[in-house]
């Protein structure tokens, strides 16, 4: 499904260890003068997609950046999405901190919401 690469903001990022897409429906519920519930809908199929990457230090902090962004284009399939980055934890894996050229290797969890 995603070829060999992602890119955000038009930037190759390396391969995800995880790519989980899944899909949303935005809707409300409010209570009528009868009693009964009615359901607004607003939006239907909006995109949702967890990703997991094992990264060097700096390509943790760049992609921290783009969390703090208020919006990324992500591109995969050929396919850009508009959305936004939340969601960032990231995990020094151990002993990792003796990796050559880097600040250690992390395991970075985001999630990617469609706008």
């Amino acid at each position: 499904m995603l070829g060999k690469y992602i890119k955000i903001n038009n930037e190759t990022v390396p391969n995800p260890t995880k790519f989980a897409l899944s899909y949303e429906v935005t809707e409300s519920e409010q209570k009528s003068e009868a009693g009964t519930d009615l359901v607004i809908v607003t939006r239907t199929n909006q995109r949702i997609i967890g990703l997991s990457f094992n990264l060097s230090s700096a390509w943790a902090d760049k992609i921290q950046n783009w969390c703090a962004a208020n919006s990324v284009v992500l591109t995969f399939n050929g396919t850009n999405i508009t959305g936004r980055l939340r969601g960032f934890s990231k995990e020094l894996v151990e002993h990792s901190e003796y990796t050559a050229g880097t600040n250690g290797l992390w395991r970075v969890d985001c999630e990617f919401r469609e706008i």
